[in-house]
């Protein structure tokens, strides 16, 4: 009874300290990261998957790139590196020893660690990757199954940590602490500790770190790149162009069950800039060729989709195609910016290399 009452204090606890974060000051210090390329062997993968709206269907997926970050989480603190994918939402990390995983995270080496039960409101609440809502395990804890369109899924408890970055830390920051899962890249995948989910739903790790905006730049060298959390004056970057990101009131097929689709419009045309990094969300959809098009005073390479079932005309910008440009994400004025830079220069005027 004892460990009872000192478990649900701990839980009680955790959710005031979340409530406080949630209600702190929007004014934070910028923080910036190196961002690594994590190249993988170019080659498509033929999987199949299965969605609770469809029948299973046959894909051809491309995942070659990863953006990585270094951080730590937990008391005391554990290295852990993380995929960044501003197509998820729920950051997560490997708990659980298996082969061929090289780094996980231990839950039961730190003290500020707290499981998720299953009557907290976060377990009951839909977000936008957990559109269905989550079941309970033997134990009454809060129990989640991702799956991404690659066929890879990864399945565990949601529960409470604190993140670090640099000096700045959050305590009560819900994950995924996973125990299970199948990856169809593991021998890269496993080069990583978790995925840190960048969209804009209200379990990202971006909006649970009470940020409003981040940017990132992906070096076209063999060096790191940048990501910046925060707001900071850059006097050296060009000035950006905006362009704002569309509500629209239905999700597209191929990112239903994974996240929400976010869509900029520039000049008449639609891109799909919900993935980047990892890109895990996929497509049901090959590439049938490469245009390039100037749109108002810049030019922009963009491959085109065969969405014929989905209706729309979209084009993607992948991890190539944004190399060497700044990308600022306002979730604030839901817009995002963009400029040309070199990104290796522009981690050096950062103070990140030499």
């Amino acid at each position: 009874m004892a460990s009872l009452h000192h478990f649900l204090v701990k839980v009680l606890l955790f959710f005031f300290i979340l409530q406080a974060n949630r209600c702190s000051s929007s004014k934070q210090e910028s923080l910036i990261l190196p961002l690594k390329t994590q190249k993988h062997p170019h080659f498509p993968i033929a999987r199949r998957f299965a969605t609770a709206s469809s029948a299973t269907n046959k894909l051809l997926f491309h995942h070659n790139v990863s953006l990585t970050v270094s951080l730590t989480v937990g008391s005391p603190p554990q290295n852990v590196t993380m995929v960044l994918d501003t197509g998820s939402e729920l950051s997560w990390l490997h708990c659980k020893k298996a082969q061929g995983l090289n780094s996980i995270f231990s839950p039961f080496a730190s003290k500020t660690y707290v499981k998720v039960p299953c009557s907290a409101p976060t377990c009951r609440t839909r977000t936008r990757d957990l559109t269905i809502p989550v079941s309970c395990d033997a134990a009454k804890l809060c129990h989640v199954i991702i799956s991404y369109a690659d066929a890879s899924s990864t399945e565990g408890n949601l529960a409470f940590e604190t993140f670090r970055i640099g000096s700045s830390s959050r305590p009560a920051t819900i994950f995924g602490c996973m125990d299970t899962g199948f990856s169809s890249n593991a021998e890269e995948d496993a080069k990583t500790t978790g995925l840190m989910g960048m969209n804009r739903g209200s379990l990202s790790f971006i909006n649970q770190m009470g940020y409003r905006k981040f940017s990132y730049c992906i070096s076209g060298l063999d060096s790191f790149g940048v990501l910046l959390l925060g707001d900071a004056s850059l006097p050296w970057l060009k000035p950006l162009s905006y362009t704002p990101l569309v509500q629209i009131s239905t999700p597209l097929p191929y990112l239903i069950g994974i996240v929400s689709a976010e869509i900029a419009s520039i000049a008449g045309c639609k891109l799909d800039i919900s993935g980047c990094g990892d890109e895990r969300i996929g497509r049901e959809a090959v590439v049938s060729s490469t245009r390039r098009d100037k749109r108002e005073g810049f030019s922009v390479v963009l491959y085109i989709w065969e969405l014929r079932l989905v209706g729309v005309e979209a084009f993607v910008i992948g991890n190539h195609h944004q190399q060497d440009v700044w990308m600022e994400f306002d979730l604030e004025k839901s817009r995002i910016g963009l400029a040309e830079i070199r990104c290796d220069v522009a981690g050096q005027k950062l103070g990140l290399y030499k």
